[in-house]
């Protein structure tokens, strides 16, 4: 019965550590790029913007546009803050997970296979990454991918949606 009881108290501990590294593994870089978001960007196209306030001025360019398109064309729906919100939504859960790959694939290059041929002609891996430097170069690449939306938002389909990278 004592040695179940250490097994037991051995697994709990386990099991308490491999869930703390988890969190930590969770909360660690969402709270680095959560801060690093409101920091310049470092990409000159960005013009020393924070993230922050690259996505507002964005958010209200779509407003302005939206509202030219409906007042042109009056017999259209336009929908108000879908170009803003799908922007975001592809930069939440495309571009922090794709980035966030391609980044592990600076560390161990084998995972290179798995990346997009046009990325690594591009230069969207970085190079040369380690531990210490990867949340970082991690919002470096993020930075890219956000670039890369901005630049492909005025040959969208939704002619509202077409607003100039900055």
């Amino acid at each position: 019965m004592k040695v179940l009881n250490s097994l037991v108290t051995v697994v709990k501990t386990a099991l308490k550590i491999i869930l703390a590294g988890l969190i930590l593994v969770l909360i660690v870089p969402l709270a680095y790029l959560a801060w690093r978001a409101g920091q310049p960007m470092d990409m000159p196209q960005f013009g020393g913007l924070s993230y922050y306030q690259f996505m507002n001025e964005r958010r209200q360019a779509y407003l302005d546009l939206a509202k030219q398109y409906q007042a042109n064309h009056p017999d259209k729906d336009a929908k108000y803050g879908i170009c803003f919100y799908t922007e975001v939504g592809l930069e939440v859960f495309a571009g922090f997970p794709s980035s966030g790959f391609y980044t592990l694939a600076g560390i161990y290059p084998q995972l290179e296979s798995f990346v997009d041929p046009r990325d690594l002609r591009k230069g969207s891996v970085p190079r040369g990454v380690t531990w210490p430097g990867f949340l970082p170069a991690w919002w470096e690449t993020y930075e890219k991918f956000v670039w890369g939306m901005a630049e492909r938002s005025p040959h969208v389909p939704v002619p509202y949606c077409r607003i100039p990278p900055s």
